[in-house]
């Protein structure tokens, strides 16, 4: 469960961010590392990553970003998990890759995820999974100074008090991608292409 999981600690980061990128791409399908770098650079889930539609991924806005919603290939956890999620970063170049193809089995490209990052991580423990990515980055979104209102947006969690039932719930976009870009200047991970 997700109370069973952990944020990776540094040093798993900092290992996986010096395994060289291009070696994992000559070793994966590239749409697999896309959607990898789309779970790194977000918090999208894998599921909800690899089961984006052409359709949820908007490129020409002036806030690029997915949309995640239940579509013809997945549906959702829970009714909080839709969202628009700004894209930035190795995120936005990824998504152009994923625009271009089919969904595939999240359950599958979990199992896959969490391989890969045995083999480059050391000392990790059994609560410490491909979904601890979703954990470091709600640490990552408080650094960078997201509200309680938008980390609980971006992260597609559920309303836990009365008073969020009220004022509007349209997301301020510009907003969230300034915190997006917050984060990923803070952990380094920027577009190697852009």
């Amino acid at each position: 469960s997700k109370r069973d999981k952990e944020p990776l600690s540094e040093r798993h980061l900092d290992e996986l961010q010096a395994h060289n990128i291009l070696h994992l791409d000559a070793q994966e399908d590239p749409w697999i590392m896309a959607v990898f770098w789309m779970c790194r650079c977000s918090t999208l889930g894998i599921k909800e990553a690899s089961g984006l539609a052409a359709e949820d991924i908007v490129l020409d806005h002036t806030v690029p970003h997915v949309i995640v919603r239940p579509n013809r290939f997945r549906d959702l956890k829970t009714s909080n998990r839709e969202r628009v999620f700004p894209l930035a970063g190795e995120a936005l170049w990824r998504a152009k890759q994923l625009a271009a193809t089919n969904p595939v089995d999240g359950k599958s490209m979990s199992n896959k995820f969490n391989r890969l990052i045995g083999k480059i991580t050391s000392q990790r423990t059994k609560k410490q999974t491909f979904n601890s990515f979703r954990h470091n980055w709600k640490d990552w979104l408080v650094q960078a100074g997201a509200n309680s209102d938008e980390l609980k947006y971006l992260m597609g969690h559920a309303n836990h008090d009365i008073t969020d039932n009220y004022g509007t719930s349209e997301a301020d976009l510009k907003r969230l991608h300034s915190l997006v870009h917050r984060v990923l200047n803070e952990i380094h991970v920027q577009s190697f292409f852009a």
